[in-house]
């Protein structure tokens, strides 16, 4: 009976170690570093916030730009009660850039974060509490290395039913050298600096959204 233990004994470290890899790690969870933004009309503006975020602070810049000027709408984004929530006006069109690992004045303070192990099976995760529009979210995740090589994903991203909750995934293996166009190697990964999250209109304005978290697992 002892092989047969040994046997069962190996098949269930397997499986607690497939578990441990699986579980997620929070790059932001939108709890801490509360920000209410102003009323933006074809303007950009800067916020930082701190806390418990990946790297301490969240460094964000939120640009409005007007599809129809004569209407002078406004965008506003905010974090609050564990939500980043962009809310843009009629033929109001916005980019939000949140980066981890950026300070205010744009210098990097690395996160040294080792995505080397992650590379064949690992995901970033954003989870969308709502999209209140049939409309498109353009979604773009920057990797920037010790090397300043950035590496990119984009998504386009509409809901698959307007206002539910939804999960959408941005595999660490389809990722893309902006430099060379291949993707990255686990050296590549072993030490980046900064991550930047980027959420553009799909071209339609007047779309509202809001993210509940941002990991990786």
């Amino acid at each position: 009976m002892k092989p047969l233990t040994n046997a069962i004994n190996i098949t269930m470290l397997m499986l607690l170690a497939q578990f441990v890899q699986a579980a997620p790690r929070t790059i932001d969870d939108f709890n801490t570093g509360p920000y209410q933004g102003a009323s933006l009309v074809s303007e950009s503006e800067l916020y930082i916030q701190k806390g418990s975020m990946l790297g301490g602070q969240r460094h964000v810049v939120h640009r409005v730009d007007q599809i129809n000027p004569s209407l002078s709408r406004t965008g506003r984004s905010a974090v609050t009660k564990g939500h980043l929530i962009v809310e843009d006006g009629v033929h109001a069109a916005s980019r939000l850039q949140v980066s981890y690992g950026i300070e205010q004045h744009g210098s990097v303070t690395p996160l040294n974060l080792d995505l080397s192990q992650d590379l064949a099976n690992g995901q970033f995760t954003l989870h969308f509490h709502s999209i209140d529009m049939q409309n498109q979210v353009d979604v773009i995740i920057q990797a920037v290395t010790s090397s300043r090589e950035v590496f990119q994903i984009s998504k386009q991203v509409t809901p698959p039913v307007i206002g539910s909750s939804f999960d959408v995934s941005f595999p660490l293996a389809d990722f893309r050298s902006g430099k060379t166009g291949e993707p990255p190697t686990e050296n590549d990964f072993k030490s980046i600096d900064y991550l930047t999250l980027i959420f553009q209109e799909g071209g339609n304005g007047g779309n509202d959204f809001a993210v509940d978290s941002f990991d990786i697992r």
